[in-house]
């Protein structure tokens, strides 16, 4: 049975479901509270923890939260709030554990553009990728020109309940100069998640990595792209049967885009016969994840732990497969 909504911060801080536990279980506390819940209880908790109330009105960003959170399509196996609440509590953790404010100074309202970036980074997705958007062409990828199409969309829809609805209004505070500022981070933020702009996040971190690398005006921005976008991959750097639980969810989303692509004669881009959960997630560690987290953890080395616990996952998810293989055999 869920309980009753609280945001007085008591559900996360308690012992068995702390949000400042680097190993916090987001599945055992959606059971506990009801999925619908996850997120705005975890973005109310940000929001008092990171003192967002010097400029935004807390019962406004109540609301938001809960609008945000109805507004994802929860009968999709991955892209749903649950995942959302999941990076929001992961950036929320490089703050804590990793001290990122030790490597970069950003203020409260770039730290606020951040965690509501995460928070809604996939507000009202399809459950299907910009390919399959492209490939069927779908209302949204003519809109947005075939460019970032889930991105730019989730972003769009954020701003306009923003300013559409007067409840949700949670930049009212904020001066024209101010508001521009701060959407222009959002909008960076967001558009930062299209894994077709990966290559920006891991170059940034190459460069800065440089003995002679001399701080730009962008770095902040850059920064907070970075923190978005690892916190969006970070599956494979979570404890064993969180990974798992988070793989099994992925694949299965990507199977049933597979079916769907069959259905219309299309490339079938993840086919549930012939691809395993085992080699996906082996290419995706291998090819995407090891690289990253490799630069990541040098950037932030108080979160080394993400890089072993990568190298323990791809272990097990390889013993997994030879194990079945055997078995088949």
């Amino acid at each position: 049975m869920s309980v009753e909504i609280s945001y007085d911060g008591t559900l996360l801080n308690e012992s068995n479901n702390n949000i400042n536990d680097k190993d916090f279980n987001i599945f055992e506390f959606s059971t506990k509270v009801g999925k619908g819940k996850v997120l705005p209880l975890i973005g109310n908790y940000i929001f008092t923890k990171y003192n967002f109330n010097e400029f935004m009105d807390s019962k406004k960003f109540r609301t938001w939260c809960e609008k945000i959170s109805d507004g994802y399509i929860n009968s999709n196996y991955y892209h749903n709030c649950l995942h959302a609440a999941d990076i929001s509590q992961t950036c929320h953790i490089y703050f804590q554990v990793g001290l990122v404010n030790d490597k970069i100074v950003l203020n409260t309202k770039s730290i606020c553009a951040l965690f509501l970036s995460c928070i809604c980074h996939d507000f009202k997705h399809p459950g299907f990728n910009n390919n399959y958007l492209i490939e069927t062409k779908h209302p949204l990828s003519l809109k947005y020109n075939d460019i970032s199409v889930l991105e730019n969309m989730h972003i769009s829809e954020t701003f306009n309940l923003i300013n559409s609805d007067t409840n949700c209004n949670i930049l009212e505070n904020l001066d024209n100069s101010e508001y521009k500022i701060f959407r222009k981070q959002m909008i960076s933020c967001v558009l930062n998640t299209d894994m077709a702009n990966h290559s920006n996040s891991l170059n940034f971190m190459k460069k800065i990595l440089k003995e002679d690398y001399a701080k730009t005006e962008d770095d902040n921005q850059n920064y907070m792209n970075l923190l978005i976008h690892s916190a969006d991959i970070s599956n494979p750097t979570k404890k064993f049967d969180i990974y798992l639980k988070w793989a099994k969810l992925v694949v299965e989303e990507f199977y049933y885009q597979g079916d769907k692509e069959k259905e219309l004669g299309l490339k079938c881009s993840c086919d549930r016969n012939k691809v395993s959960l085992y080699k996906s997630q082996l290419g995706f560690i291998d090819f995407i994840i090891t690289p990253f987290y490799g630069e990541f953890v040098k950037v932030f080395q108080k979160l080394n732990y993400l890089f072993n616990n990568v190298e323990n996952n791809r272990k097990k998810i390889k013993e997994m497969e030879d194990e079945d293989n055997k078995n088949k055999n």
